[in-house]
């Protein structure tokens, strides 16, 4: 069995709604693990984030590839200070997202903020030192401490889609607020990811998430 099974296999342990769902609708695939291993890919991965706020993936993926491709590597902090606000615009990105990827890399100089240093801290107070940067907001916290750090016990309550999956897999009649969906999912730990990652699965399986 692998850990991924194994985590959905704790989650369906703890409530039938989350057992009788995967049974219906199996587990999400897995997801090939972030090059997290250094401060500066962990760096990239959350510059990569802010690049592509309130874009489409084919956009963000375009903006992503000309910062590479401008930066000649991927983004570290010296980079991004080398680069003034002209030539990140030419890449496509706003000037409210380069003020944001400066102000980080910035932090990171300044040591604000030390990337490996997460791995000893809470996912709570792990997400309050990234919502302490520019730009980054809870969700897109909560969105690195599972995909990039992989932490297995992050909830994401401030997600449209977990609201929504919880809402099919529970049979509600409304989906749950975030504060709501905080209460509800407090027996779900230690396999908070695991529930969000099985809502957004559902969601996805779910004609008009119905």
């Amino acid at each position: 069995m692998t850990t991924a099974e194994s985590t959905f296999e704790g989650l369906a342990a703890i409530d039938p709604a989350f057992a009788a769902a995967l049974e219906k609708w199996g587990p999400p695939h897995p997801r090939d693990p972030a090059d997290a291993a250094t401060p500066n890919a962990r760096f990239a991965a959350l510059t990569r984030s802010i690049m592509g706020q309130q874009l489409s993936v084919k956009a963000a993926r375009t903006i992503h590839g000309r910062v590479v491709d401008l930066l000649g590597a991927s983004p570290t902090p010296e980079l991004v200070l080398a680069h003034e606000e002209p030539a990140l615009r030419a890449c496509g990105l706003s000037g409210a997202k380069i003020k944001s990827l400066h102000g980080i890399a910035r932090a990171v100089q300044a040591g604000d903020i030390d990337f490996h240093a997460l791995d000893d801290l809470s996912e709570d107070d792990a997400a309050a030192q990234l919502v302490a940067l520019p730009g980054v907001g809870p969700w897109t916290a909560h969105m690195f401490l599972m995909f990039v750090l992989g932490r297995p016990d992050v909830l994401a309550p401030g997600d449209v889609g977990v609201q929504n999956g919880i809402k099919v897999i529970f049979e509600m009649d409304v989906r749950p607020t975030p504060k709501e969906l905080v209460v509800m999912a407090e027996p779900w730990s230690p396999h908070r990811t695991a529930a969000c990652r099985l809502a957004w699965h559902v969601l996805d399986a779910t004609p008009l998430g119905e």
